[in-house]
């Protein structure tokens, strides 16, 4: 049975294109580029596309990267300027270079050199210290009938960040993993904290490892808490699914205030579509996780 799992409410409209993508008989990789192109259209959404919040420079710079668990591929590209729809030039890099990776210039002028056009300079004043911590990745994982599975990641990074920053989402087995024989995962939050620990990577294992994906979600979020306290914990989000379409999610995520429909969710909004279980799609709601001291657990 086919299914999919995007991060944040917005990710709702990824989830319902990757669904249709999926019925006109296309392949996996494909149904997330889709639906993933459709959040990085919309102008509402200012964490993702080239509508994104600029860096400390007034530029908006994207990152993007796709895996097929199939055949383990992998593109991706990050610092890019002045391309929208990224996760489509991430799918060039998987399907036509050499490479894995392609970053900042390099990055903008692969695009072009690939039918991609140079979109206008949107540089604008410095964001206000109020927008600084906006980093919500737009993360699709979508599985098709025959149980190959897809993963991508799409953003505009942390607001103000410093040029040519990049953080955890193009990274593979950081931002996000995928294997057909074990399951699928991404992350969104503070990607220059998400990257010390590899959370795509490690929720796999312990999938591989035999725990139910909700239990491998919960786990990596304990682990990082068990590692620097649970006072020192940062925004960090979690989505999974693995070879049988079952999802997960856990984060730290208190609550969430969707631009376009200004609803506020009381934590860390996703959503899901299930061939079977969830045939229209629709947004849950994660509360954040309830993390224990480290002396008040049991060991």
């Amino acid at each position: 049975m086919a299914a999919s799992i995007g991060t944040w409410s917005f990710g709702l409209a990824a989830v319902e294109a990757a669904s249709r993508t999926l019925e006109t008989g296309k392949d996996v990789v494909s149904a997330v580029e889709e639906g993933i192109n459709i959040v990085e259209t919309d102008e509402s959404v200012t964490s993702v596309g080239l509508s994104g919040l600029p860096n400390s420079s007034g530029e908006v710079e994207l990152d993007a990267a796709i895996m097929d668990g199939y055949s383990l591929r992998f593109g991706a590209v990050a610092a890019m300027k002045r391309i929208d729809r990224p996760i489509s030039v991430a799918r060039k890099v998987l399907e036509e270079s050499p490479h894995s990776l392609i970053v900042g210039e390099g990055a903008t002028q692969f695009a072009l050199q690939h039918g991609f056009t140079l979109q206008p300079d949107r540089s604008e004043a410095k964001p206000s210290s109020e927008e600084s911590h906006c980093h919500d990745t737009m993360s699709l994982i979508v599985m098709d009938k025959k149980g190959n599975l897809a993963v991508g990641v799409s953003t505009s990074g942390a607001a103000n960040k410093h040029p040519g920053r990049v953080g955890d989402s193009p990274l593979p087995g950081s931002g996000l993993y995928v294997d057909n024989k074990v399951g699928a995962a991404a992350a969104t939050g503070d990607g220059d904290d998400i990257m010390k620990f590899c959370c795509s990577f490690q929720i796999v294992q312990y999938l591989k490892q035999g725990l139910d994906v909700q239990s491998a979600c919960d786990k990596i979020i304990d682990d990082i808490a068990e590692r620097i306290g649970a006072e020192n914990m940062f925004e960090v989000a979690v989505i999974a699914m693995d070879t049988k379409g079952r999802y997960g999610a856990a984060g730290t995520v208190k609550s969430f205030t969707d631009d376009k429909s200004s609803i506020q969710y009381p934590g860390f909004p996703y959503a899901v579509w299930h061939q079977e279980t969830e045939p229209l799609p629709k947004i849950l709601v994660q509360p954040p996780k309830d993390l224990l001291p480290k002396d008040t657990r049991i060991t």
